[in-house]
Parts: structure tokens; sequence; C-alpha cells
């Protein structure tokens, strides 16, 4: 029975994330940030409060601030909430990059609407069709008085994807 319990401590402690997801999670965690409180709560390497408080819940886990929250809840949290339920696993990985990006940006459900609509002849050409979309869906959202002080930030962003699949996918 100990050798089992051993066998699977070492197996927990050893979960190491797959090089694609770690590879995108340094650009993601540059375009999130740190701490702010822009959003109800606060938002902490673009973990939002209420997020971080359903995490915390799910591991059984006391409430706190998401100004708290560490390193390794930050990669749990992306990894399971974003990475593997909008499906960045199974692309190739330029796409599965901007995918996974859109799913954290726009939501889940926007991210697989744009998937299904590109269709280049490269991976990295669906890869920059994707984020046309995206362009033009932020385009649209500024057309709402209330995002329109987010555009800049937004193309900003999807500017800086660009330059990452043209040298590092």
């Amino acid at each position: 029975m100990k050798k089992i319990l051993f066998i699977l401590f070492v197996l927990c402690c050893s979960f190491t994330y797959p090089d694609n997801f770690c590879k995108m999670m340094k650009y993601i965690l540059r375009f999130e940030g740190g701490f702010t409180t822009i959003d109800p709560g606060g938002t902490n390497f673009g973990i939002m409060q209420c997020n971080y408080d359903t995490y915390r819940i799910n591991h059984k886990l006391k409430k706190q601030s998401v100004e708290y929250i560490t390193m390794d809840e930050v990669y749990d949290c992306y990894y399971n909430t974003y990475y593997l339920r909008c499906g960045a696993d199974t692309l190739p990985p330029a796409l599965a990059f901007v995918h996974y990006d859109t799913a954290i940006n726009c939501g889940i459900g926007q991210a697989h609407k744009f998937v299904s609509k590109v269709n280049a002849l490269t991976y990295k050409q669906n890869a920059l069709r994707y984020v046309e979309l995206r362009d033009q869906l932020y385009k649209w959202l500024a057309a709402n008085k209330d995002k329109k002080r987010f555009l800049d930030g937004w193309l900003n962003r999807d500017k800086q994807i660009r330059l990452i699949l043209m040298t590092d996918f």
C-alpha cells in the first residue's frame, strides 16, 4: 500500500505541462499582466476574482483575494479552464496559440466560432486569418462606447500575436 501511495504522490507531484502550453503561457502572462481592479473583485494574471473563487471552492480551499493567487494556481486555471476546454491541445501550434488566446480573451464559445471559420492553405495562414476575425470583432465591440477604451489594447495584442506567429510558431 505504501508503494502505491508513493507512486501516486510522485505522479501527481511530477506533473509537467505540455511544452506547447508552456510556450504559450509566456506570452499569455505577458498579455494578461498583474493585479488590477478594472474588473469587479479584481483580476490577477488575467484570472478574475469570481473565477478564482470557483477554482478555490472546487479544490476545497478557502476563498481569498485573487491578488494572492500563486503561479501554480494560475497555470492550473489556464490549463484546465481554457487550454483543454477550448481544444487547443488538439490543434497545430500556431492555430492552437491563437485559439487558446481567443478563448481567454473572448470566451470559449467565440473561440469555437472563429476556429470553425478559418480554412486557408497552411496552419499559419489559418492562425493569421483567425487574428483578422478577432480584429473585426474588437472593432465591432468598440462601437459600444463602454468598450471603446479597450480597442487600442485589443488591437495591440493582435499585432503582438501576429509577430509571435511569424517568429515563434
